[in-house]
């Protein structure tokens, strides 16, 4: 049969574990591929944590949120918050959480 026919070997690199981060933790209401996509956006943007540098590993925790929160609900941050986190040059997101969020920080109702 057709089901017989595929095999699948060894697992996807989209699904390989992601690497350790000592701040990147699943969050409550995070699905498991999404702190996955978030962790390895950490590793491959910022490199293994940095030993000793606490503040460093929680900067690098907060950008993969800005990203991710970005990235999956078209949320906006400053500019420069942003840029840290690799998102410069970006269209405006209209998601309707982005612009709720928009509407609010104008002070709308």
């Amino acid at each position: 049969s057709e089901i017989d026919s595929v095999r699948l070997v060894g697992t996807p690199a989209s699904l390989s574990p992601p690497p350790p981060h000592p701040f990147v933790t699943l969050q409550p209401s995070e699905t498991e591929s999404a702190f996955a996509e978030r962790a390895r956006w950490v590793h491959r943007r910022f490199g293994p944590p940095p030993a000793g540098d606490e503040r460093a590993a929680m900067q690098q925790a907060a950008l993969s949120m800005v990203w991710a929160n970005s990235r999956h609900l078209g949320c906006r941050y400053p500019a420069k918050v942003e840029r840290s986190a690799g998102l410069k040059g970006r269209p405006i997101a209209a998601s309707g959480a982005a612009l709720d969020g928009e509407m609010r920080m104008r002070g709308a109702k």
